[in-house]
């Protein structure tokens, strides 16, 4: 149950990383492109640069979310009711 319990929430987290990227790639791409115009050296954006950003979103994301899941599904329920 506890392994369940981890898999949806994790399932739910990169379902919202993946919109949030679905909204940030084109808003980031039209502002960095407006941002380059203002210099006289022209650069071309590549891909594997928001990639990369999305890449080490999803680690820190599911490290992080994963870490806190475990040490609330490892938590004894009791001590958390002795308090209220």
């Amino acid at each position: 149950m506890c392994w369940k319990f981890q898999q949806q929430r994790l399932h739910l987290l990169v379902i919202m990383l993946i919109i949030a990227n679905i909204i940030a790639w084109p808003l980031a791409y039209f502002q960095i492109l407006n941002w380059l115009q203002n210099f006289e050296y022209r650069i071309s954006i590549q891909l594997y640069v928001f990639v990369l950003a999305t890449g080490i979103t999803f680690l820190l994301a599911i490290i992080t979310v994963g870490f806190k899941i475990v040490k609330a599904s490892l938590k004894n329920p009791v001590e958390a009711l002795r308090y209220e």
